[in-house]
């Protein structure tokens, strides 16, 4: 059994959703109660920093469920709100976020030049990064009340109804069928629905669903297939991380760690851990977010 080492310090939230951040890293989780908020962790001088709901100014109350760290602030997607930390002034102010009708959970956000994409429970919509205004666009449309599960840096997009791409010079989208290329013994899944998570590196990227977790090499454009669905049950993956060859699948009884060079894999279910809602990778160690809160091994 590989150690499992549970975070020391105290959490605003202990139901962790999402993990975002480079060097060090900020939590976001479920709203459970009062004394809830978010989190930044640097992990080489040990340090944690909580920033409390009911403690901070221009800080609306809301489950955080997606993070994503720009050059000069940080964003928090929740449910109809979007949280934004400038670091520099020290400054957080909320906005109103709302997709469609009813509650929208922010699910997913990627870094698109002036813009950034925000994937949620009811569609997509595009944001200006300087005023944070939406704009209208055909993907608003293409998208709209469909269940955006992830995006992806290229622009890569994970939804109930498909995997998708959006050519950012032609602004066309594509299904993942017309895009690169395809050798003979390679099989794209019959069940072409829910992608649920990415992982990526320079090098590739990779997508999955219950059929199976598919891979897009970017060097030669072509499409294999990475991980065989028996691997990991054929279960709905939660979170995806990669290192090299090393591929990590959380789904609901656990992670699995699989070299897909080697086809060697182990299996971490404790039930201590609980549901792993995303991983985050530094150095030898991998850390997960889950709703027992943050845990980290070392993998290697």
């Amino acid at each position: 059994m590989k150690s499992m080492t549970p975070f020391r310090f105290s959490l605003s939230s202990n139901d962790i959703q999402t993990i975002g951040g480079d060097d060090s890293f900020w939590l976001g989780g479920q709203l459970v109660h009062l004394q809830s908020g978010v989190t930044y962790i640097d992990i080489d001088r040990e340090i944690a920093d909580n920033y409390m709901f009911n403690k901070t100014i221009n800080m609306d109350e809301t489950s955080i469920f997606s993070i994503l760290e720009l050059k000069k602030e940080i964003w928090f997607g929740g449910e109809n709100t979007l949280l934004v930390y400038n670091e520099k002034q020290d400054f957080w102010r909320s906005y109103n976020l709302r997709l469609g009708g009813g509650v929208s959970r922010a699910t997913s956000m990627i870094d698109a030049g002036d813009d950034v994409w925000v994937g949620s429970s009811r569609g997509i919509t595009i944001l200006n990064k300087s005023n944070k205004k939406p704009i209208l666009s055909k993907v608003e449309e293409y998208f709209n009340n469909i269940y955006i599960y992830d995006m992806a840096v290229g622009i890569w997009i994970g939804t109930e109804t498909g995997l998708f791409l959006y050519d950012q010079t032609k602004r066309m989208i594509q299904e993942y069928t017309t895009y690169g290329y395809k050798k003979k013994d390679v099989t794209f899944p019959l069940k072409y629905i829910d992608y649920t998570a990415f992982t990526q590196d320079s090098r590739q990227i990779l997508a999955a669903n219950r059929s199976g977790v598919l891979k897009f090499n970017f060097m030669d454009r072509q499409w294999s297939n990475a991980v065989d669905p028996a691997i990991f049950g054929g279960l709905e993956i939660k979170a995806m991380a990669l290192h090299k060859n090393i591929v990590f699948i959380a789904n609901e009884n656990g992670i699995v760690q699989y070299d897909m060079k080697k086809n060697l894999m182990d299996v971490f279910n404790y039930s201590f851990i609980g549901q792993v809602n995303d991983m985050y990778i530094k150095g030898r160690k991998i850390w997960l977010g889950t709703t027992e809160g943050l845990i980290s091994y070392r993998y290697k």
